[in-house]
């Protein structure tokens, strides 16, 4: 019976705002920490060790895509701002290469909101660490050029203020690079 009973409640639940859940609570809490401690690490908190461990799942939570019409709002409240101040708390490139790159395997998703999710980290990215991030053009640009042809048109018109983003940082035209 109680198995039962578990069933129950958390198939009652599946019809409910997925982010009451109990998970999504904690993934919440986790992300607004981790966001916190990456904010004000002023003492090298962020080794390359911790950084191993804590990229792929933070990357990970864009497949949060089961929030539904939350997606957005919470994209833009937690995940975003925690990986782009990630980025700055790395504040090395060899461990903005593997994040770099999993953020733009995101790209690729079949969910437009996490192609955009994605999409809003790399500006954030840019915006918060700069000029050091273009070392990654070469591996950049082949997402950039998909994205500019995206289904979504929201993913297209940010990919084209990305793209601006990244000629102002670089000073040069990147357009012959993504045809």
């Amino acid at each position: 019976s109680k198995k039962r009973k578990r069933t129950t409640s958390a198939s009652a639940s599946a019809s409910v705002d997925p982010t009451s859940s109990i998970e999504w609570a904690l993934a919440r809490s986790v992300l607004s920490s981790l966001h916190k401690c990456f904010l004000y690490d002023s003492d090298g908190f962020m080794d390359q060790e911790k950084f191993e461990k804590l990229v792929t799942p933070l990357v990970n939570t864009l497949d949060f895509i089961g929030l539904g019409s939350s997606y957005k709002r919470l994209s833009e409240e937690l995940m975003v701002p925690c990986l782009s101040q990630l980025a700055v708390a790395a504040a090395s490139d060899t461990m903005w290469k593997p994040l770099n790159y999993q953020v733009l395997m995101k790209t690729r998703s079949d969910h437009s909101q996490v192609r955009f999710a994605a999409l809003r980290i790399v500006q954030e990215m840019l915006t918060r660490v700069g000029e050091p991030l273009l070392m990654f053009l070469p591996e950049t640009l082949p997402f950039i050029a998909e994205l500019m042809e995206d289904d979504d048109v929201q993913v297209e018109k940010l990919c084209q203020t990305v793209i601006k983003q990244i000629e102002e940082l670089s000073g040069e035209s990147i357009q012959e690079h993504l045809k």
